[in-house]
């Protein structure tokens, strides 16, 4: 079973219509969130809990505006840089391509859009 988590905060368990695994443009439907496209992204969630499973995401929703999905946010279990350590990496030389320290509360770890939730072998 996998869950289909939304940007609204909604959880639905769901399934693949043919009972074994998800097809690709199946999962497209569950990850559009409106979106004027329908390309997906597979990420990990990083949470003990959770191995074996993948995250759906629309891989262009942040570029379309998507609401944030707090619980995919979660899960995905992206942790911000502090101000020390961002101040050792630029002491080491480290470029931060995009990155600024104000940007610590911004976008780049969040997950926007309807997630689907599911095990990586529910995918074909």
């Amino acid at each position: 079973m996998a869950s289909w988590l939304k940007a609204d905060g909604t959880i639905e368990v769901v399934q693949p219509k043919n009972g074994r695994n998800f097809q690709l443009e199946e999962l497209k439907r569950f990850v559009a969130s409106g979106a004027p496209n329908d390309y997906i992204e597979i990420v990990y969630p990083r949470h003990e809990g959770y191995e074996g499973q993948i995250m759906v995401i629309n891989e262009e929703g942040k570029l379309f505006g998507l609401p944030r999905n707090q619980r995919a946010t979660e899960l995905f279990g992206y942790t911000p840089p502090t101000d020390e350590q961002i101040a050792q990496l630029k002491a080491q030389g480290v470029v931060m391509i995009g990155f600024e320290p104000e940007d610590r509360l911004g976008d780049a770890g969040e997950i926007v859009g309807d997630v689907l939730l599911c095990n990586s072998t529910e995918v074909d």
